[in-house]
Parts: structure tokens; sequence; C-alpha cells
């Protein structure tokens, strides 16, 4: 009975086998398992299985000395992979209103990641008559991506003197392929930007056709898939600018993102993004400006306070690269929040705690918030809510 071939994943082949398989196949040039001192060899048969030899009754089974048939247990081997599955993540993500208020949106997104399993296989059997030897060598074939084939060829031969088979070969092939295949999932994905309403500010138009992802975010993978995954995955953006007719200097760009696995480039996918800009030389900064019906050039976004004594101030310095401090004032001993966000709504930081009446402060490292550009801070107690904007720069 033949040993079976198996699949595994390159991510896997990485983890646990490459050391056992690329140690195995130094022994080749010099007649493999023969010559093996290390014990290698049996390392590798624990791994992806091995020839049992042993009696056979006339039923064609596996016995013992005795005649009773194996079972499972010794027929029996596992390995282990990698397979790339999909969860539901649920966030939150702020919608600020006209008021300055905040309203939480809550919004499920698929999230690709790598999980390990263990499959079972069967070992070989070969049947004894009088005397059985089982040796093997083993052959690497894998591309410059990490997929292909690991061949352990087996030499066999059965009987005694006389009655001693002729030498049969016979080949298990071990399959190396992506736990992944190329999907939106596995990435952060930027999100629409700007309405006709409140769009985008920028200071010329030349920046309108050079859109940079510091303002607009960026397509990344998902940190945990980062250095996980065999695949070589590149990600470029196209952009299609239209002017808006009805509204001047405004305009909506149209960027594509692309996903290309250059191991397999038949899986490249796209996400298309809008965002809508308003070109104002005074924009001095990345900024949110208002279009409503409403006289709004007095408005600071998100800005509401409430109650005597109660007062969220602008950090400082504002912008910052280094860090940053936030103030802010209560009425009375309290506990509060201060949550800062990305222009999604995203949170990247919070601070919670218990607060004294007066003023109070926090400190915000440049290495705790992992984007630049704008971001929105919201300082939340049982009574008052108040929201500020902030920059950060490189």
């Amino acid at each position: 009975k033949e040993l079976e071939d198996l699949t595994i994943s390159c991510e896997a082949y990485n983890l646990f086998y490459k050391d056992v398989v690329e140690e195995a196949a130094s022994y080749n040039a010099v007649g493999g398992s023969i010559s093996d001192t290390s014990g290698v060899y049996a390392s590798l048969d624990e791994a992806f299985g091995k020839y049992i030899k042993t009696w056979v009754n006339n039923q064609g089974q596996p016995t013992d000395i005795e005649g009773n048939v194996f079972g499972d247990s010794v027929l029996q081997f596992y390995y282990s992979t990698v397979v790339c599955e999909e969860k539901s993540v649920t966030e939150k993500i702020a919608d600020t209103l006209h008021d300055g208020t905040i309203a939480w949106i809550t919004k499920v997104r698929k999230e690709s990641y790598l999980d390990t399993i263990r499959e079972a296989g069967y070992n070989g059997v070969i049947g004894v008559n009088c005397s059985a030897t089982c040796e093997q060598d083993v052959w690497i074939d894998l591309d410059d991506c990490g997929y292909g084939t690991i061949t352990r060829r087996f030499f066999i031969q059965g009987g005694c003197g006389p009655h001693a088979t002729p030498p049969q070969e016979v080949e298990q092939v071990i399959y190396v392929e992506p736990a992944c295949e190329v999907r939106l999932s596995m990435f952060d994905l930027p999100s629409d930007i700007g309405t006709k309403t409140e769009a985008l500010c920028v200071a010329s138009e030349v920046t309108v056709n050079n859109l940079p992802t510091s303002l607009t975010g960026d397509a990344t993978l998902l940190p945990h898939l980062e250095g996980a995954l065999c695949n070589a995955v590149a990600i470029g953006h196209e952009d299609k600018v239209s002017r808006i007719l009805d509204a001047s200097g405004m305009y909506k760009v149209e960027r594509t993102w692309e996903f290309i696995d250059w191991c397999d480039q038949d899986s490249r996918i796209t996400h298309v993004q809008e965002i809508i800009v308003q070109v104002d030389p005074e924009c001095t900064e990345p900024d949110v400006v208002s279009r409503g019906p409403d006289p709004m050039d007095d408005f600071e976004v998100g800005n509401r306070e409430i109650g005597d004594g109660f007062k969220l101030h602008q950090n400082r310095p504002n912008p910052f690269d280094g860090y940053t401090v936030i103030g802010f004032d209560l009425p009375e001993d309290t506990d509060a929040r201060l949550t800062i966000y990305d222009v999604t709504g995203k949170v990247l930081k919070e601070f919670e705690g218990e607060y004294k009446k007066g003023y109070n402060e926090v400190q915000v490292a440049q290495h705790e918030l992992p984007i630049t550009g704008v971001m929105y801070y919201q300082l939340d107690t049982d009574k008052y809510t108040a929201t500020k904007r902030m920059v950060k720069v490189e």
C-alpha cells in the first residue's frame, strides 16, 4: 500500500518542515537515508508518514505477528498545514454631526487571518514474507516564491536469498502551495473621503492630480499578515479626476487600488476609493471644508462645549511631530475618556480614568499614533462632550 501524496501550504513548510527537509536532502549525494547519521530521516517519516514493514493477512490487512489487524492508531499519522480563513470584525466609526457631537456607526467587515490545522494521513504498508528493506531520499523543487513539490523516493526490496524480489521504487509527492489567494479582506482599505458639502481641501489643482496618501489614506497589508505570507504582494493605484460642474473648484477623484500577487499574476483584484476635493488657495494643511447651505466659516469642526467649567483645549503644539499635550478642564471630579481617532472614525488611542476638578492634561507621543495627517480627539464624561481636530506631521 503506497504512502499517499500530501498538500501543504508554503507558510506551513517554512514554519514546520523546511529545516528537516533541507537537512535530509543534504544526504542525497551520499545515498540518502542509508548514510543518515543524525536521525533526520526519522523526523521526515514523523512529519510526512512512513512505510510500515509488517505481516499482511489473506484479506490484505496489515497485522502484528499474532494476526491482530492494525487499527488507525498505528496506520495514521498527522501533519500540520496553515490555511487562510476569514472572520467578521465589528468596529465603531465616528460620524461628526454639525453640532460637533459624534454619532458612532457600527460597521462589520471581513478580515483574513492564518490558522494552523492538523490533517490525518495514512502510512504506507510493506507486506513482509521473510524480510524487507526500505531506504529513501528527498528532492526539493520549489520556485522563488516557495511553491512547487517535495518528492520522497523510496527504494523497497523484500524476501530472502534467491526468493528476494527485485527492488521497487515508489514516490510520495508533497505539493507546496500558497495558503491565501489575494483577497480584499487581507488589506486595510482606505475609506471614501469628502462629500459635496464637506470636501477635502487642497491648495492647488496640482495637488488634485497627485493626491498624497497622507491625505487620503493608504492601502496596506493587515499587520498580522506582514512577513507571514509567501505571496509577493504589490499595491498600486491609478486616479481618474473629474471636475464637478456645478461647484467651482471642486473635483471627484476615483482612485482605483490594484493588488497583485507577483507569484500568481492572474490574481489581480481592485478596490475603488472615491475622494471629493475642493481647491482653495488658503488651505495650508489637510482639512475638511464645509460647503453647506448655512454659513460655516466660523465653525470649528467637531467643537462643542457645554457646562460651566468644562472645556477641552486645543492640543499644543499643533501641528506636532514629536509629542503633543491635550489639556481639559472639568467642573468636578469625574471619570472621563479621551479618544483619538482618524478621519474615518477608526479609534487610534484611548485614555480613560478618574480625573480631578479643574485642569488636567495627557501627553501623546508620536509613536502612539500610527498615521500622519488630520485626526480628531474627543473628551467624554457622563454629562459633557467636546471634540477638536489636530494634525500630526512627519
